[in-house]
């Protein structure tokens, strides 16, 4: 027993309060974090898996909602492209190297304009 007063000393009492208090906040913050991170990976997920499914819809319906309803969500609309509308993105990245995006404007039958 002698040999573990050292452990009584306020160097070791304030080690084992500060590990103490690391483990909790791994336990009450940081795992929930963790999991909740797979929780939404898993429903973005399946979001894209049920879109690929379903049957596209007019473009029109999807512009009046927001939120999950409409994200990644497959679409028809029907109008032309505007001409000379075509811009360059820059800094962008595909499969880790460096690349280019493409937009365009696509003015719909009813009029509003939309980037393609």
């Amino acid at each position: 027993m002698r040999r573990l007063t050292f452990l009584l000393r306020p160097s070791w009492v304030i080690l084992a309060v500060v590990v103490a208090g690391f483990a909790y906040l791994c336990f009450s913050v940081l795992a929930p974090w963790q999991l909740g991170k797979n929780t939404r990976t898993s429903e973005r997920n399946d979001r894209i898996a049920n879109s690929v499914k379903a049957d596209p819809v007019d473009v029109t319906t999807m512009l009046s909602g927001t939120g999950k309803n409409t994200e990644w969500r497959r679409v028809t609309a029907t109008g032309t492209y505007v001409p000379d509308s075509t811009v360059l993105v820059r800094l962008r990245h595909l499969d880790g190297q460096p690349a280019y995006t493409v937009l365009a404007a696509f003015r719909l039958d009813d009029g509003q304009t939309l980037l393609v």
